[in-house]
């Protein structure tokens, strides 16, 4: 009874993703669907410039300054690429709150029915669904984990060892040190030390 349960949900939770579809097209290009528009969210979540002039100062200026004045740095520092992937990941997740609180949902249910069964190997169903999971949907989940809204799931993926095969970087700079900055920061709005 418990495969049974445990494959059509996890049925339902593929379906889910298939059915997720871009709201916003690009003139004469297809909308983006399923796993490929959960990519597209994370970028969406997670760009930042690498820039630190990020004022659109016409670029005529900047080569005629560059010529008159000493050269510095204009690339910000992997600590401030993290910290502004972390704000721009917990300001802007709201805007996808619709399509990724369903998902994480869905996701943690899953593991929940696996942990709650009398089966002898849980691990096994889990490692069922990690082998389905996109690049994109283990950094989505990661990042979701450290938001106070992700508690539970992050127990569960930490129990079954769901992020196993987390990409090392987003965006060239450490997963872990995003992460670590997204909990930080949600623990500073909501005052928690």
């Amino acid at each position: 009874m418990f495969e049974q349960t445990f494959f059509n949900l996890l049925n339902v939770f593929n379906i889910y993703i298939a059915d997720l579809t871009q709201t916003t097209q690009n003139e004469g290009k297809e909308p983006r669907k399923g796993r490929d528009q959960l990519e597209g969210i994370l970028k969406r979540l997670t760009f930042v410039s690498k820039s630190k002039n990020t004022n659109q100062e016409p670029i005529q200026n900047v080569l005629d300054r560059s010529k008159t004045q000493p050269t510095e740095s204009k690339r910000k520092t992997d600590d401030e690429i993290v910290k502004d992937i972390a704000h721009k990941f917990l300001k802007d997740f709201s805007l996808r709150a619709n399509d990724l609180n369903s998902y994480f949902r869905l996701l943690y249910n899953v593991i929940r029915l696996v942990d709650k069964s009398q089966v002898d190997d849980k691990r096994r169903y889990v490692d069922i669904l990690r082998a389905q999971l996109s690049d994109s949907e283990l950094l989505l989940i990661a990042l979701n984990c450290e938001r106070p809204e992700g508690a539970k799931l992050k127990e569960r993926a930490a129990q079954y060892n769901l992020l196993k095969h987390l990409p090392n970087t987003i965006d060239k700079v450490p997963t872990i040190d995003v992460c670590k900055a997204i909990e930080t920061l949600s623990k500073a709005e909501r005052g928690i030390d």
